[in-house]
């Protein structure tokens, strides 16, 4: 099955990323281990159905608050 969410970063802090450096389909996915990554889609259940497939547990899914326009533009992290 193709993935239909991208990773866009692993292992992020969302302390240290600023809303305006994301595109409005960022989401911040939380990993059973506590591991944090950042990626894009554009529904929250593509997010979860990627990280499902590649046997990644979750434990949340967050919007990120991005202000960027996808269709423009890219996230600047």
């Amino acid at each position: 099955m193709a993935l239909s969410a991208k990773i866009v970063k692993t292992d992020v802090d969302p302390r240290d990323i600023h809303p305006r450096d994301l595109t409005t389909d960022c989401y911040y996915v939380h990993h059973k281990s506590g591991q944090v990554d950042l990626a894009r889609a554009g529904k929250i259940v593509d997010v979860f159905d990627t990280f499902h497939d590649l046997g990644i547990v979750l434990v949340r899914i967050k919007h990120a608050e991005g202000r960027r326009n996808p269709r423009s533009q890219d996230p600047a992290i």
